[in-house]
């Protein structure tokens, strides 16, 4: 797991950068590294190439992503149980954890299509909220796609905000420096002050992997999301003892 969405997917554009032949394109590598953001430099890519080069450039990088095996986060996540997975992941991490648990498939919901299809019969949701990479015309990838996922209007927007407004939420891995994490936040708390009863709000839950008091009393105490921080520098691994902490507290609490 990333430190944030926008984390996550600079990480993800931050790979498919690094497959990019610069020379293709009439720069030096580094040269090219100092024009712009990633956002900025794959919409540059595509503009150049034009999407059918993007798609033999993601096939490639693919490959790696499919070949990488689910880690202890992943499982832990599944065996939490939770019912609906939001990830910015392009990844089938997720799913292949799910799956070594609980020896069924779960499929991804990336398109309205798919939530058209699976319903409300999936005992899990997993929801690629940036995209996958089977399908080239759901990944955010660039600075226009980016910009689009951000309406927060989209299908998935519209689902996401449903499920947020009558379900616990837990935000993990997130920077208190992530725009569209704050955005999202501020939307969804002018949702839940339009409620002409407080009580009825569900209870939301932030993990921080850097604390920091100033911006944890501004931007969620005031908005009614409870806090946890990392004791531990290393984020995976601060993510990894909550994670567990988190599930020992679950079973805990079932009955022998």
């Amino acid at each position: 797991m990333s430190r944030a969405k926008s984390a996550l997917l600079r990480r993800d554009i931050l790979q498919f950068h690094y497959a990019i032949n610069t020379q293709e394109l009439g720069y030096d590598e580094k040269v090219f590294n100092s024009y712009g953001d990633y956002l900025m430099l794959a919409e540059y890519y595509v503009l150049k190439k034009g999407k059918e080069e993007l798609q033999n450039l993601l096939d490639v990088f693919r490959k790696p992503l499919e070949e990488m095996r689910a880690g202890e986060v992943h499982e832990l996540l599944v065996q939490l149980q939770f019912p609906i997975i939001y990830t910015t992941n392009y990844d089938h991490l997720l799913e292949k954890a799910h799956e070594k648990f609980t020896g069924e498939k779960t499929p991804s919901i990336v398109t309205l299509n798919d939530m058209l299809k699976v319903g409300n019969n999936m005992k899990v949701q997993i929801v690629k909220f940036h995209g996958d990479l089977d399908d080239l015309d759901s990944v955010v990838l660039d600075e226009t796609s980016y910009f689009e996922r951000m309406d927060f209007e989209a299908a998935l927007d519209i689902k996401m905000r449903a499920d947020m407004l009558g379900r616990s939420v837990l935000f993990l891995g997130y920077s208190l420096g992530d725009f569209n994490v704050r955005y999202m936040m501020y939307k969804l708390h002018k949702l839940w002050d339009s409620a002409k009863d407080p009580l009825a709000k569900p209870k939301s839950y932030i993990f921080l992997t850097t604390p920091n008091p100033l911006l944890k009393e501004v931007l969620f105490e005031k908005r009614g999301i409870t806090t946890f921080t990392s004791e531990v520098s290393d984020h995976g691994e601060g993510l990894k003892r909550f994670l567990q902490a988190l599930l020992k507290g679950v079973n805990d609490l079932e009955p022998q």
